[in-house]
């Protein structure tokens, strides 16, 4: 169709127009729209973490950074919040694919601010806990529950977009996908990603190191470096963005079912890792009430999806692993055996043992 040719030519030459006066890289992510803001969010995490991290950690506070933020404006000058993303979820995110997956397991529209919000004030199921637990649960909930599912939304929103032809309006589909990239970052990270950032993309960088799932630079050594999850990522961004831009909806699909696996790939490292320090048999690094607490974290970010391609193995791992108020520092079956679980369902998530790697370095950052 000749106008959509002239559509799509016309808009090529706008994002360039565009990208010459909003230029903005990101953990060596070019965007085509302006998302400063969006990426900001990402200080109302690093509020809520230090103020979680203290000695006697301050829970109003961090709540405040949660639930009211500050940091990220919205085009109409009001201000998003992590809390935000999760209590519009019911209404932004129906009929999403993952979400609805991980609404039905958990029986929750809001099933991630159920989680960072029971931590932080101190209710059910984690009311009595210790801080240092409850801390956990509350920062890698927002973190990898809230935040993660949205940048999936945004990818999504993306593509409907693209699919309804909306792709010269603000709030469009090459819009939408600058912004999954610009909450996946965040602000913090350089602008080639060398910097250590507080957003999912940061994980990765971190797990990395753990696993051996780096690029090894000049030295081959897979334990140094960038994470090669998230060299795989930036390209499928890239290529979804150009690919949104040429109105190739079709394929932007596809490479959102590519992206979904390798941003779980660092959560189900950070199952293992903490399975690992968690175990007596294991690491049994102390104190066992943060290193099973952080197990359980990560273990509820990808629950779901463990459920949907296995939900007889998917419920003895989380026998293994939850943390509740009777059970907070023992691996019943040790971590080999959540190990052997765990890697069974890897080819249904859609990954290899190569992407996950093996533990070979538990110590460093949490």
């Amino acid at each position: 169709d000749v106008m959509i040719y002239f559509r799509s030519a016309l808009f090529v030459i706008l994002s360039l127009y565009v990208q010459a006066s909003t230029a903005q890289t990101l953990a060596g992510y070019f965007f085509n729209t302006d998302v400063t803001e969006h990426s900001e969010l990402d200080l109302d995490q690093g509020e809520m973490e230090g103020f979680l991290d203290l000695a006697t950690p301050d829970f109003t506070s961090a709540t405040t950074s949660y639930a009211v933020g500050g940091n990220s404006v919205k085009g109409d000058m009001s201000i998003r919040t992590i809390k935000g993303f999760s209590t519009s979820a019911p209404t932004k995110l129906a009929g999403e694919t993952l979400y609805e997956l991980y609404r039905a397991y958990w029986g929750s529209g809001t099933y991630a601010d159920d989680f960072v919000t029971a931590a932080l004030g101190n209710t059910a199921p984690f009311a009595g806990m210790a801080d240092i637990s409850r801390s956990e649960f509350a920062a890698k909930g927002s973190n990898y529950q809230n935040i993660w599912m949205y940048v999936i939304h945004e990818l999504e929103d993306a593509i409907l977009d693209c699919v309804a032809g909306d792709i010269t309006a603000n709030g469009d589909s090459v819009n939408a996908w600058d912004e999954a990239w610009a909450f996946y970052a965040g602000s913090t990270e350089a602008g080639d990603g060398t910097t250590s950032g507080l957003m999912p993309y940061a994980l990765a960088e971190k797990r990395c190191k753990n696993f051996g799932t780096c690029t090894g630079d000049a030295d081959g050594d897979p334990t140094i470096g960038k994470s090669s999850i998230n060299a795989r990522l930036l390209s499928l961004y890239s290529a979804g963005q150009a690919s949104i831009i040429a109105g190739n909806c079709g394929g932007a699909a596809t490479i959102l079912r590519q992206i979904v696996p390798l941003m779980t790939a660092p959560l189900v490292q950070g199952v293992l890792r903490y399975a690992w320090r968690g175990d007596p048999n294991g690491g049994n690094i102390q104190p066992p009430t943060k290193q099973r607490a952080e197990g359980w974290a990560f273990l509820a970010a990808v629950m779901p999806q463990f459920d949907y391609c296995n939900a007889a193995r998917a419920a003895q791992i989380r026998a293994e692993m939850e943390y509740t108020s009777t059970l907070a520092g023992d691996i019943p079956s040790g971590y080999a055996a959540v190990y052997g679980m765990v890697h069974q369902v890897l080819p249904c998530l859609g990954l290899t043992c190569a992407d996950i790697g093996g533990l070979v370095d538990a110590g460093g950052p949490t």
